[in-house]
């Protein structure tokens, strides 16, 4: 896990999940607290296998700031439309 990283930012590291398939065919998924001081262990940093898939979740203010900003970014394509309107305006003798 240590190999890819984190953004240190957006992700929350108290939520990994590590889904894995195992060679009988079940799946298996178990939450991670993860430790990249311990080095590689199976508790904590966990060796990656061929199709394993690892899941990390945003953290608490990464959410609210994606969700703001699909909240927000119909009315900034609402504002620009607006400005194309006074550009034409100001354009077509708005001033003389």
């Amino acid at each position: 896990l240590a190999a890819g990283g984190f953004d240190k930012v957006r992700a929350n590291r108290s939520s990994v999940e590590l889904i894995r398939l195992n060679r009988n065919g079940t799946v298996q998924k178990r939450k991670i607290s993860v430790d990249f001081e311990s080095g590689v262990n199976e508790e904590t940093n966990p060796p990656l296998r061929p199709d394993d898939i690892v899941v990390i979740n945003r953290s608490g203010l990464t959410s609210f700031t994606d969700t703001v900003g699909q909240v927000l970014s119909p009315l900034n394509s609402l504002f620009g439309i607006f400005d194309i309107f006074r550009g034409f305006s100001e354009g077509f003798g708005g001033d003389d």
